[in-house]
């Protein structure tokens, strides 16, 4: 089993959608083992993360879907 500081992260993007339809959404993407993961905020149900608080929050939910499907 990996541990968070194993698990390396590619290509991990923070796209503000207001620049593109005015929308208060913030959509988020990685890589992880070849997978695309991906994330949504709001602002209001789900506010809005940093960078680094999204590839942290990737890797966790990684090693949580990990442990579930062993």
């Amino acid at each position: 089993m990996k541990t968070k500081e194993q698990i390396e992260v590619k290509d991990a993007k923070r796209i503000v959608m207001y620049d593109i339809d005015l929308s208060d959404v913030i959509r988020y993407s990685c890589i992880i083992d070849g997978d695309t993961h991906m994330y949504t905020t709001d602002g209001y149900n789900r506010p809005h993360i940093t960078l680094e608080q999204w590839i942290d929050f990737a890797k966790s939910r990684y090693l949580y879907y990990s442990i579930l499907t062993e």
